[in-house]
């Protein structure tokens, strides 16, 4: 940056943090996706609730929050062949 010089010690020092704080985060968070072996990219804001496949939409927001696993809890995902357990459960993984 070029005119970082014109930043105090203080504010420079805080953008560094920052930065090193965000790339930790980042390559945790790589890490963690790559020991689970998702093997789909889904995400909860990709799930079609429109579709007729009984999704509860506060229920699924509500496990998207993850306070299940802090709890100790754990999912069960049941549903018919083809109905997206699998794109739920990755979505939930990621």
């Amino acid at each position: 940056m070029p005119d970082i010089s014109e930043l105090a010690f203080d504010d420079r020092l805080s953008l560094l943090l920052e930065r090193e704080k965000t790339e930790r985060e980042q390559r945790r968070y790589l890490r963690l996706k790559g020991l689970a072996k998702l093997h789909l990219d889904a995400t909860i804001e990709d799930l079609n609730f429109k579709a007729n496949r009984g999704l509860d939409r506060s229920l699924i927001l509500r496990l998207a929050s993850g306070q299940w696993i802090k709890d100790g809890q754990t999912v069960l995902v049941t549903g018919a062949t083809g109905s997206g357990k699998s794109y739920l459960a990755c979505a939930l993984g990621h």
